[in-house]
């Protein structure tokens, strides 16, 4: 949220329009909520209100404990078995070479520790209170068949933000990829919904 703040305060505009997506969503939220004069728009992807630790889900729980396991274990290994876990939750119909382009991705974007850490955060994050204060026109968009981050998880997220409207898109993919249908729908709705000066009311 900081980091955010600071790079709004010095580069972006008096308003502007804020896009989240995946771990992104909640501190979008949190900004939103907490600046209401800056955003003349907010757009979430494939994200949620409350990490898997924040909820009393035990199935969701053991799951994220796994994965953590997995991130803890193989990030740094040579061999990438383990993180091709991650990249097919990010896009189960991905091909081979999306596959290793994740995984090059993966490791030159951080080490194992900071990995764990990353996901300590996110599996306990709640701004769920936040979202009850968002005033800036909202648009929710989520893979119907996400394999990380379920569909169910974007109906709580735009219930919980006032007059948000979610757009369900046809894809299993975390992470859309540019030849489904499903991309070139999303380029869609943001475009229409940035563009639409009834949709950026004045606070």
């Amino acid at each position: 949220m900081q980091d955010l703040e600071q790079v709004a305060d010095t580069a972006a505009p008096k308003r502007f329009a804020l896009f989240g997506m995946s771990q992104g969503v909640p501190v979008a939220v949190a900004y939103a909520a907490k600046h209401p004069e800056r955003v003349s728009h907010l757009i979430l992807y494939g994200g949620l209100l409350r990490g898997a630790l924040a909820q009393d889900d035990q199935g969701r729980i053991e799951r994220a404990n796994v994965l953590r396991q997995l991130l803890k274990i193989g990030w740094g290994e040579r061999n990438l078995a383990f993180r091709q876990v991650f990249a097919a939750l990010f896009f189960p119909e991905g091909t081979d070479e999306q596959f290793k382009w994740f995984d090059d991705l993966q490791r030159a974007s951080t080490c194992a520790a900071n990995a764990v850490r990353y996901i300590d955060v996110f599996t306990h994050i709640d701004v769920s209170r936040e979202a009850a204060r968002v005033r800036a026109p909202t648009l929710v968009l989520h893979a119907e068949s996400d394999a990380l981050i379920p569909f169910s998880e974007a109906r709580a997220l735009a219930a919980s933000i006032p007059g948000a409207r979610l757009v369900p898109l046809k894809s299993k993919n975390h992470v859309i990829l540019e030849h489904e249908p499903a991309w070139s729908r999303f380029l869609e709705e943001v475009s229409e919904f940035i563009n639409d000066s009834r949709a950026a009311r004045a606070d």
